[in-house]
């Protein structure tokens, strides 16, 4: 089996650590740890004290079962801007759209990094999703990683490096695809069209908000998509996926849907360890380790994986006299 690099989620609460191996057929847990974010290391997604953090990393890998020293660290959300911008086609696409994000209204636009995927070619015009975010942001994560004596593979979103396990769950045939990851300080939402992350936002919703108040979740969604759609066409109503709960909100799931007139299902934020298992569908690998979805994903980050392991279409929870079918496990 082809053993992926150290996943690193950074949260402002919990380090998640994830590393799986795969053979195309399954996946196969090598390591997980979660260790609670060091005081004032983490603010806000923002890395602010790498050698703090750097410390509770590197003591939690070398007390593990982990494989190698390469690692992929998730930029978090909060320090994240994408945008949907049109240049005219050339052979410096990257000279057009930073051209154009220097006429945009950001801070300090010298200090910008970028990076795109082309959505679209038509009548000499590129659009293209563009990920923004600072230098600084980015230097940060690699002093973090080079004080853990860890090998920086590379960097990943980290609704992306999410959305690469939590889409997999079910079968939804290429749908726009939401994402609200919740949180007991926020909920931050991101959109997928076509498989690539199109827009992100991060609200001042609290989880408890939106368990005792759905409607207050299904407004910010409303707004959310409602702002992509004033640039951007949309095609049918997404799919959504709540994230972040220990255990599926039934009542969540079908207010939202009834709300928004989109399917919706929650994703277990489980942290059951089972180690050293193999899983052949993501729905089996995120009833068990929901809650390191990000950092599966970015271990899985280069490795192709077979629409096999795709699970059944999502549950209607709107019909009378539902009730979870929850995947069973033994042991």
């Amino acid at each position: 089996m082809k053993i992926g690099p150290i996943g690193i989620h950074l949260g402002d609460q919990r380090i998640k650590i994830a590393q799986v191996a795969s053979d195309k057929d399954r996946i196969q847990v090598i390591e997980m740890v979660s260790l609670p974010t060091p005081e004032g290391s983490i603010v806000q997604g923002f890395v602010k004290a790498p050698r703090v953090a750097a410390d509770a990393i590197m003591r939690a890998i070398s007390e593990s079962k982990f494989n190698g020293r390469k690692a992929v660290i998730a930029h978090p959300t909060e320090i994240l801007k994408v945008h949907t911008m049109t240049v005219q086609d050339s052979t410096e696409l990257d000279k057009a759209i930073s051209t154009k994000l220097s006429q945009m209204s950001f801070e300090q636009p010298e200090e910008l990094i970028f990076d795109y995927k082309i959505a679209s070619r038509e009548n000499g015009r590129v659009k293209a999703i563009v990920a923004i975010t600072n230098k600084k942001h980015v230097q940060k994560i690699q002093e973090l990683a080079t004080q853990s004596k860890l090998t920086l593979g590379g960097t990943d979103l980290e609704m992306l490096s999410t959305y690469r396990v939590v889409a997999g769950t079910y079968r939804t045939p290429d749908m726009p695809t939401v994402i609200a990851m919740l949180s007991d300080q926020n909920v931050k939402l991101a959109l997928f069209c076509e498989r690539v992350l199109s827009y992100v936002k991060t609200t001042d919703l609290q989880s408890s908000q939106a368990k005792s108040d759905p409607k207050q979740l299904s407004s910010e969604i409303g707004k959310f998509l409602g702002e992509y759609r004033k640039t951007n066409l949309l095609t049918g109503e997404p799919v959504i996926f709540l994230a972040g709960l220990p255990e599926p909100s039934f009542e969540m799931e079908k207010a939202l849907w009834e709300d928004l007139d989109s399917r919706t299902t929650s994703v277990r934020w489980s942290e059951a360890f089972s180690l050293s298992q193999t899983y052949n569908n993501f729905g089996e690998l995120t009833t068990r380790f929901g809650a390191f979805c990000c950092a599966i994903g970015l271990s899985l980050s280069d490795m192709q994986l077979p629409q096999s392991f795709k699970s059944p279409i999502i549950p209607d929870v709107r019909q009378p006299g539902y009730t979870p079918d929850l995947l069973k496990f033994e042991g």
